[in-house]
């Protein structure tokens, strides 16, 4: 799925890059810890992600987000992180300038479970991909 691994355009003007980087199935994104975002997956662990290009072609990505809390996990998707290019890579130190053991740096692990691919000649013929888990 090669439309999913583009920044969507409108990330540009967007300090925090909110892209996640995925491995295989699973993605991940870096993320602040004790916000109101915690309490809200608290109550609703499902989000929504979009790609869009100019070219109106999108991809869809329905996901449970859980918050992978294991250091080793920090540490390895941190490294990982600063190791990938941007635009999806970028050096997390300039969100959490204590580092790994920062206190509010967080991770979320998405899993999606509903992926849709889909373009405005798919949307008239009808003929969008759609994957469920």
């Amino acid at each position: 799925m090669q439309r999913g691994h583009r920044r969507p355009p409108w990330a540009a003007a967007l300090a925090h890059p909110p892209s996640p980087l995925w491995e295989g199935r699973t993605g991940w994104i870096l993320t602040g810890r004790h916000t109101l975002k915690t309490e809200h997956l608290a109550a609703n662990p499902h989000v929504s992600l979009c790609y869009a290009n100019s070219d109106l072609q999108q991809v869809y990505v329905d996901c449970r987000a859980e918050w992978a809390d294991d250091p080793a996990d920090k540490a390895r998707l941190w490294d990982l992180f600063a190791a990938t290019p941007p635009p999806i890579g970028y050096d997390p130190i300039a969100f959490w300038p204590h580092g790994k053991q920062d206190p509010t740096f967080g991770v979320l692990k998405l899993t999606p479970w509903r992926i849709e691919v889909t373009s405005l000649a798919d949307l008239v013929s009808g003929s969008g991909k759609i994957w469920r888990a």
